[in-house]
């Protein structure tokens, strides 16, 4: 090699043919040191970038039984990476790497060697997924498209798979998979559940996966094949679609299509008798899936891009109407999941017990839906009426400890089935009071039967009519 023309390539060279790789371990960090403090005006010519893959080259006929590595070929290959990693920022680099045939061949044989449960958790492997971010990166712009196609075609198969085993480097392999199949849809079922899981399980920040899986929920094949995920899985799904909801994000409103609306709907519809179920072996889960799936559409039903979809789907508004009747129903009956609690103590601090219930706010979800639903909309005002869930609205507008803010959706749900609507109307207007109900609330602040009426008329001899300001 010609020493002109450049001495990082000529020096690293001779380093590197007199078979001194300790030499070549202290050389090559003391290179990107000094490349670190002058990088601005470092100069970088090609050779260099052949002297670093030449070694890479040789550090792959290393690799032993199960891919061992011995000492100091981990150091020398963590610094040539390392170096790799920050030449690639620069375009021209990248493009020159993109278009050596060499280098796919010897990255993919080093990621067969490195991407395995013995060396996913080394320093070498967590620089290799940089590198390959920062490639990705550059292939964003316009003018270098054939970066991204290359490095999916012949990496995607090793970076999937290291993705889906979890071998280590959690954030910089989901950084690698979202620019991967960035504006592309993922179709790879197993990849998709190996993302939700990920999701699901992960302790640390990982803005990556956060960015994965809003890309999946926004897609046409995660919902088409939604039935085919494992229930674990389509609970972390629908868990993360209520959390992002009721942070009101924006984006993900505008981006959630009439298929995975449809989709939510059919499980609705098809499952939602499994909550009866609740208590039984096996069921907590399935009871707990339709208890996500109803309170997105609830959430979804006070959106105005959803609202008409959702008021089309008489069938399901019936099915949310017999639900709210039935389960009203056997609360009042025995004792059960679905029984008020309203006792201070728990209305004001729940027990874990009630939160973690897989119907925890399930009657509440079924009030908010159904007077959303009945927003404008005569047919389904009348409905309410002719199903007889007015009454049972009524009878709901109570504190429970199970259902938070029931008795204001209640009162919303009263008012839009009302509105513009006489006949509805006239049921309220023909209520009477037939006594008072009993409240373990009012028990508890010590109003019982015998001193109600003389509350009720304190209640009503109020003056409505003074004039001192007061409201």
């Amino acid at each position: 090699m010609d020493p002109s023309t450049s001495y990082f390539a000529y020096s690293i060279q001779e380093i590197f043919n007199q078979n001194n790789f300790n030499e070549l371990n202290n050389s090559l960090k003391c290179y990107y040191k000094t490349y670190l403090l002058n990088k601005e005006d470092f100069i970088i010519s090609s050779e260099d970038v052949d002297c670093l893959l030449n070694i890479v080259t040789y550090i792959n006929t290393r690799f032993g039984w199960y891919n061992n590595l011995e000492v100091p070929f981990p150091q020398v290959l963590t610094e040539t990476i390392k170096i790799l990693r920050v030449f690639v920022t620069k375009k021209w680099i990248a493009q020159y790497v993109i278009e050596n045939a060499k280098f796919f061949s010897v990255f993919s044989f080093l990621m067969t060697c490195v991407f395995t449960k013995k060396n996913g958790q080394e320093l070498y492997t967590k620089y290799l997924l940089q590198m390959i971010v920062n490639l990705l990166c550059i292939g964003k712009e316009s003018d270098c498209g054939e970066f991204h196609s290359k490095v999916f075609i012949n990496f995607s198969y090793q970076l999937n798979n290291f993705f889906r085993e979890c071998y280590g480097f959690s954030y910089e392999i989901s950084a690698v998979i979202y620019n991967l199949f960035l504006n592309k849809e993922i179709r790879d079922l197993k990849l998709i559940n190996s993302v939700i899981e990920n999701y699901g399980n992960c302790t640390t920040s990982n803005e990556y996966l956060d960015f994965l899986l809003n890309q999946i929920c926004c897609q046409n094949f995660i919902w088409a094949s939604y039935e085919t995920l494992p229930l674990k899985s389509r609970l972390i799904l629908l868990n993360y679609l209520n959390e992002l909801l009721v942070s009101t994000n924006a984006n993900l409103k505008q981006k959630l299509s009439n298929s995975s609306l449809e989709r939510l709907l059919q499980v609705f519809n098809d499952s939602s008798n499994v909550v009866f179920q609740v208590s039984q072996a096996g069921c907590a889960e399935s009871s707990q899936e339709v208890s996500y799936v109803l309170q997105l559409i609830s959430v979804l039903s006070a959106n105005e891009n959803y609202i008409n979809i959702l008021q089309s789907n008489v069938a399901m508004f019936i099915n949310a109407g017999v639900l709210l009747v039935n389960i009203h129903r056997l609360g009042k009956s025995s004792e059960n999941v679905f029984k008020p609690i309203q006792k201070l103590s728990e209305i004001n601090n729940p027990s874990q017990e009630i939160w973690n219930n897989p119907v925890y706010g399930f009657k509440a979800s079924l009030i908010r839906l159904i007077g959303n639903l009945c927003w404008k909309n005569k047919r389904l005002q009348d409905l309410a009426r002719t199903a007889e869930v007015i009454p049972i609205l009524l009878d709901c507008c109570n504190i429970d400890a199970r259902n938070p803010f029931i008795m204001q959706w209640v009162i919303l749900a009263i008012r839009n089935i009302c509105e513009n609507n006489k006949t509805n109307q006239a049921i309220i207007e023909g209520l009477t009071q037939q006594g008072m109900v009993q409240s373990e609330i009012l028990q508890e602040l010590g109003i019982s039967s015998n001193n109600q009426d003389n509350l009720i008329e304190k209640f009503v001899n109020i003056d409505l009519n003074r004039s001192d300001g007061n409201k």
